[in-house]
């Protein structure tokens, strides 16, 4: 089952080579909630690491993910998040423009 959840990618780790043919990628999606902000941890693997390039932190992103589950016997039963879609919803606002402008966003076309 597919599960989607939208806020701002805040950190991307460092990609771990598993294997001649699998690496993954940690990344923290931040939840704003008025009363109770999340910090979500998903994990990409093999073709959805194309999806995270640096300039991905900071915007505003929708993730399409599956919850991954697994016992190890004697240590316990460990779940992942692994995203398999990540889609920015809007381009990154520059710094200067953020600063002047805080609710500002930038087009992709010019309006004349």
């Amino acid at each position: 089952m597919a599960y989607e959840m939208t806020g701002t990618v805040t950190k991307i780790a460092e990609r771990k080579q598993i294997s001649e043919k699998f690496a993954v990628q940690d990344f923290i999606l931040h939840i704003p909630d008025e009363k109770y902000p999340q910090d979500i941890r998903f994990q990409a693997s093999n073709k959805a690491l194309e999806y995270l390039k640096p300039d991905l932190i900071g915007q505003s992103a929708k993730i399409t993910f599956d919850i991954r589950g697994r016992g190890v016997p004697q240590k316990g039963y460990f779940n992942t998040l692994a995203a398999w879609k990540i889609e920015a919803l809007q381009q990154r606002v520059p710094e200067q423009v953020a600063q002047v402008f805080p609710d500002a966003t930038v087009e992709d076309d010019l309006p004349f």
